[in-house]
C-alpha cells in the first residue's frame, strides 16, 4: 500500500463538536425571522439534514432571508468556542509529525481559523480552507484543487469526515481513501461501511496506519 502523504480533516464533527452551538444559533435566528426551529437537538438534526441551506429552505426562509440568516450565523458563530472532541488535539499533533495535514470545511474561514488558533493546533496544518462567502461552500472544488496544487496522487491522501457528503465530495474530487468517524454528526453506515470503526478520535491513528500496511 502506498504511503499516505496528506490527511485532510473536516472541521465540524471531526475536530470540534459545534453542533449543539449550531442548534442554539439557528434557534435564535429562526426566532428573529419568525420561523420554527425544533427545541429538541435530535429533532433539529433530522430537520437540518445534510446542510444549513436545506434546513433554511425547509423552514420556509426566502432567498433574501437565507442571505440575511447566513450573515447573522457568520456573526454569531464567532461569539462561541466549540469544544474539542476528547484527545483530538493529541491525535492532530501525532499525525502532524509524519503527515502533511489540511482542513477543508464548508464552515466560514474566519470562524475556523479563529477557533483553531484558540484551540492551539493551527500550526499543525499546512493550509486551512473554508468558505469565504456568507453561505457555505461545496467541498468538491477545493478538494480537487488541493490534489492538483500539491501534486498528490489519489492514493496518497485521505479525507476524514463524519457525514455522507464528506464521502461523496471526496470521491468526486478523486480521493481513493475516505474515513468517516462515528462520533460526529453521523453517516449512512449501510452505504459507506468502514473497515475500522472510528468510535473515538484516537482510532483515526489506527485507521491511517491500517491504510499504510
Amino acid at each position: 500500500m502506498a504511503k499516505i502523504k496528506a490527511i485532510v480533516f473536516d472541521y465540524d464533527g471531526v475536530i470540534v463538536d459545534s453542533f449543539p452551538i449550531v442548534h442554539t444559533i439557528y434557534h435564535r435566528i429562526c426566532a428573529q425571522f419568525g420561523k420554527h426551529c425544533p427545541l429538541d437537538f435530535q429533532d433539529f438534526k433530522k430537520v437540518y439534514g445534510v446542510s444549513s441551506q436545506k434546513f433554511l429552505t425547509e423552514s420556509g426562509f426566502t432567498d433574501e432571508e437565507k442571505n440575511q440568516a447566513n450573515l447573522l450565523f457568520k456573526k454569531l458563530i464567532l461569539e462561541h468556542t466549540p469544544p474539542f472532541f476528547p484527545d483530538i488535539a493529541e491525535v492532530i499533533e501525532v499525525l502532524a509529525k509524519t503527515h502533511t495535514l489540511f482542513v477543508v470545511t464548508a464552515n466560514h474561514m474566519e470562524e475556523v481559523v479563529a477557533k483553531m488558533n484558540a484551540l492551539g493546533v493551527v500550526h499543525c496544518f499546512k493550509e486551512i480552507i473554508g468558505s469565504q462567502l456568507a453561505g457555505p461552500m461545496k467541498k468538491v472544488d477545493p478538494l480537487k484543487a488541493l490534489l492538483q496544487n500539491y501534486h498528490y496522487a489519489s492514493e496518497e491522501v485521505v479525507m476524514i469526515g463524519d457525514r455522507d457528503p464528506d464521502y461523496i465530495h471526496a470521491k468526486e474530487a478523486g480521493f481513493l481513501h475516505v474515513i468517516l468517524v462515528d462520533y460526529g454528526w453521523g453517516y449512512s453506515k449501510d452505504k459507506y461501511p468502514q473497515k475500522i470503526p472510528i468510535k473515538k478520535p484516537k482510532d483515526i491513528v489506527k485507521a491511517i496506519a491500517a491504510l499504510e500496511r
